[in-house]
């Protein structure tokens, strides 16, 4: 069963929380436009360090969805088990072991996202969004994401600066309701907080100034394609029929079917 949410915020599931989520994707300002194809992909993290991986995850199969099933070729499905498996680009920056032991720092989350084939990252640091205009440039920078077909982005914040449990934590954002000046945060612990709508001015307070554990701010990362290169095929290619070896193997087959054939035929005329 998952916590309460605070006062300041409003469930998805909520009837408010749903005409809300309703208007934005009605409205011609685009700020919902990718939110379904994030909410499709939604992935709960698998443990309470896991929340960049289940991000990035979600982000990554928005963006590059289809499954990955090796006989389909070049088709890719990102988990929080593969994760490390289909670029080992990452593995530079941390793995899963690291990961599960202390989180994920907010610049190992932008490197191993940037690595991705296929993707292109833009990070903004909690100091860089102060520095060229606070919450403004902060809610400029997530109306513009919203508004741009495939991008998604990934919000570094503390827990605690929105009356929640615990302190820093990583989750995708997925549209903004601007009457309200809210932002929909996808909490990727599921079991812990459901989906909910948060005042603009809140995020931005709750992104991390130093986290105690990890001694290093938070951000937003925004997470989109990269048009001037093709995604790799990331899957083991198997090896091409030789056809040498199937003639071999149906000359062989014939000539194990011909003499078991003659043996029959054999017994019956003696």
């Amino acid at each position: 069963m998952s916590l309460n949410l605070p006062e300041e915020m409003i469930s998805l599931y909520s009837d408010e929380g749903n005409k809300m989520f309703i208007e934005t994707l009605s409205k011609e300002d685009g700020y919902g436009r990718n939110a379904l194809k994030v909410l499709n992909n939604m992935e709960t993290q698998k443990n309470f360090a896991f929340c960049g991986i289940a991000s990035c995850v979600t982000v990554l199969n928005a963006l590059l969805s289809n499954d990955f099933k090796p006989e389909l070729g070049p088709y890719r499905h990102f988990n929080q088990e593969n994760f490390f498996t289909f670029n080992k680009e990452a593995l530079k920056f941390t793995d899963d072991k690291q990961v599960s032991s202390r989180g994920m720092r907010f610049t190992e989350l932008v490197n191993v996202l940037t690595c991705q084939n296929g993707v292109s990252v833009q990070s903004h640091s909690k100091e860089e969004i102060e520095k060229q205009g606070g919450l403004n440039h902060f809610r400029e920078i997530c109306k513009k994401a919203f508004q741009t077909k495939d991008n998604f982005p990934i919000i570094y914040y503390s827990r605690d600066k929105v009356k929640q449990e615990g302190r820093g934590h990583i989750s995708p954002l997925a549209a903004y309701h601007e009457e309200k000046d809210m932002i929909l945060l996808l909490d990727v612990s599921r079991f812990k907080y459901e989906p909910a709508w948060i005042n603009t001015k809140l995020l931005y307070d709750s992104l991390l100034e130093t986290d105690p554990i990890l001694q290093q701010s938070g951000g937003i990362v925004i997470v989109s394609k990269n048009t001037d290169s093709q995604p790799k095929p990331n899957y083991r290619k198997t090896n091409s029929p030789n056809p040498i070896r199937i003639f071999l193997g149906l000359l062989g087959g014939s000539l194990i079917i011909g003499s078991i054939a003659g043996f029959f035929v054999g017994r019956y005329l003696k």
